[in-house]
């Protein structure tokens, strides 16, 4: 899930960032298959074929990435619900408005998180449920779970089935050791070991502790090199992300 480049992951918008070292997530390297209906909250964010994952947090209301989101989305986008394959299966639903956050500056990579709405709800069920979003800041040393689908190895071998691979949350404080001038407090880091981790092809994917979710992937230095993968922290945009559903709940 985690991208090993310097340009944003999932290649929505060309951006030069030949100055930074870190890069949008992706897939997961070195993850297992999942279960049918055991992430029905998972979704599938296809523009043009570029695919970024995102999750089901309301029956109208999907939670990304802000780097998956871009002009025209409203247009061209579709969100697939109702599969664990990344096919021609499942349900698609268009959507009607795609809200990146404000701050959101595509060479930093903070405040990296955004919304879309859908043009209609979505019909619940064994394999569509949304997941809660934790207000709590996740302990150190958790153990989380990363969801998403993309390359599976460092040489671009792709997978058609959700993958799934678990992680330890760090500190904060040892993640700024890694990328001083990137990490701040609205970051999650996690990291498993070097040959595992996120890579290129779904950013914006859930990072879920205890069936809540904690984080948004978004980006890493490399594709499971051993450096730490970095998230979007939920606690820290509960507040935003409330605040943007009810002011477009039109």
């Amino acid at each position: 899930m985690f991208l090993s480049g310097i340009v944003p992951l999932v290649l929505l918008v060309v951006h030069s960032l030949e100055a930074s070292p870190v890069e949008p997530l992706a897939p997961i390297i070195g993850g297992s298959n999942v279960e049918d209906k055991k992430v029905p909250y998972l979704v599938s964010i296809t523009v043009n074929s570029i695919v970024c994952g995102g999750s089901i947090i309301a029956d109208r209301w999907i939670l990304t990435a802000a780097h998956c989101i871009k002009r025209n989305m409203v247009k061209n986008a579709a969100v697939r619900v109702e599969t664990n394959n990344l096919t021609a299966s499942g349900t698609l639903y268009r959507i009607d408005r795609a809200i990146a956050h404000e701050k959101y500056f595509r060479g930093a990579f903070r405040d990296d998180v955004g919304l879309l709405r859908l043009r209609s709800p979505l019909k619940f069920g064994e394999r569509v449920k949304k997941i809660e979003l934790l207000s709590q800041i996740v302990p150190n040393n958790a153990t989380l779970t990363l969801v998403g689908r993309g390359y599976i190895s460092k040489d671009h071998k792709t997978t058609k089935i959700t993958q799934m691979i678990k992680a330890k949350n760090i500190a904060l404080k040892l993640c700024r050791k890694m990328q001083p001038d990137f990490i701040y407090a609205g970051h999650l880091c996690t990291f498993v070991k070097k040959g595992k981790g996120t890579c290129d092809g779904d950013s914006g994917g859930p990072v879920v502790w205890y069936g809540r979710q904690v984080g948004i992937v978004s980006w890493s230095k490399g594709c499971a090199l051993g450096y730490f993968d970095v998230h979007s922290r939920i606690s820290y945009f509960l507040p935003w992300i409330k605040a943007t559903i009810a002011a477009n709940s039109d």
